[in-house]
């Protein structure tokens, strides 16, 4: 009877959201929202490319320079506990993310670069391959880092 609850709690889910319930409850209830999660969930929603999720107009220009280029990047998925910027994982292009640095990537005592270097450990243990840019050549060498990305696909295939 309060089908705004549902709605609210399926949209403030940040990470995961777990419904339990019987599986013919979302036609009994009529609650389209429901009803979406139960498809999704028994179907699968496959890859999705949140394409307004990014941090930095350098992120915002790779990102139109990969999409105007078919390419279809995974945008801040989760993986290992680390938000990536643009990620591929597919058989075609294997494991890859790809790591837009901005300033705060070049701080004088240098913590962020070791805390880079530890994520990157982490996720090439993981079967990840990284690719870091720095956020200039967003603005000055989109297409050159686009062209990086799919050698980086070729070389995680052979």
């Amino acid at each position: 009877s309060q089908r705004n609850l549902v709605n609210v709690a399926a949209s403030r889910a940040q990470r995961t959201l777990i419904v339990v319930g019987h599986p013919t409850a979302p036609s009994q209830l009529n609650v389209p929202t429901l009803a979406s999660l139960r498809r999704a969930a028994m179907e699968g929603v496959g890859q999705v490319a949140a394409e307004w999720m990014v941090h930095s107009a350098a992120e915002e220009r790779l990102r139109d320079a990969m999409l105007a280029n078919g390419l279809a990047p995974l945008v801040k998925p989760v993986v290992n506990g680390f938000e990536l910027d643009f990620a591929f994982d597919t058989p075609e292009t294997g494991k890859i993310d790809v790591e837009v640095d901005g300033d705060q990537h070049f701080d004088p005592r240098g913590r962020q670069r070791r805390r880079d270097v530890l994520r990157d450990s982490i996720l090439q243990k993981a079967g990840w391959r990284v690719v870091r840019v720095p956020a200039w050549r967003c603005y000055r060498e989109a297409e050159a880092i686009v062209a990086e990305i799919r050698l980086a696909f070729t070389a995680g295939t052979t």
